[in-house]
């Protein structure tokens, strides 16, 4: 059953406001109170659709970690880990601010870097698994998923954090090339 437009329009307002007040200021000192007024709804809108200001935290994370999810496992199917990559990057630059303001949760489960993290890990673990190149090397496979999983989110941070040009990306390739295809 699809939700009413009300609904999701509601939700999106109380869910992008805690984005905004979390730039502002950490969770722990914000109120549902500071929330509504942001929003400029009363606090029973608000517990007609959350419990409290962590229900939303977790629903923002889950709803931006399936979607990361969702799209790592489409550009990995592909075969072209570092186009792949060099996509997400792009896609995560076009909402940078909430990403950010997520990253920086102190919480762990509470914390879209992790799940950013657990999603790349388990992705780049089937991946590397069914390469056969990787085997060339001799190394541990806990060591190449980490490398490649470290190469990945330190390219997200820095598509945060920077304009990305195409030597990062031409690096990227070139460790993929050597590394990550499937023989």
């Amino acid at each position: 059953m699809n939700k009413d437009l009300r609904v999701i329009k509601t939700e999106e307002l109380i869910q992008k406001s805690l984005i905004f007040l979390l730039q502002q200021q950490s969770i722990e000192k914000l109120t549902v109170k500071d929330i509504c007024a942001y929003a400029k709804i009363g606090r029973s809108t608000f517990y007609a659709h959350y419990m409290d200001k962590f229900d939303v935290l977790e629903k923002i994370i889950k709803t931006y970690s399936d979607s990361f999810d969702k799209l790592i496992q489409q550009r990995f199917s592909k075969n072209e880990v570092s186009e792949s990559i060099q996509s997400i990057a792009k896609d995560i630059t076009k909402k940078k601010t909430e990403i950010q303001t997520l990253f920086n949760s102190p919480y762990n489960h509470y914390n879209l870097e992790k799940s950013f993290l657990l999603i790349l890990r388990k992705h780049c673990a089937l991946y590397i698994e069914t390469s056969s190149k990787y085997k060339q090397f001799n190394l541990p496979l806990t060591f190449m998923i980490d490398l490649y999983t470290s190469s990945a989110m330190t390219m997200i941070h820095y598509s945060l954090n920077n304009e990305l040009s195409d030597n990062i990306f031409d690096f990227l390739q070139y460790l993929s090339d050597y590394g990550l295809k499937k023989a």
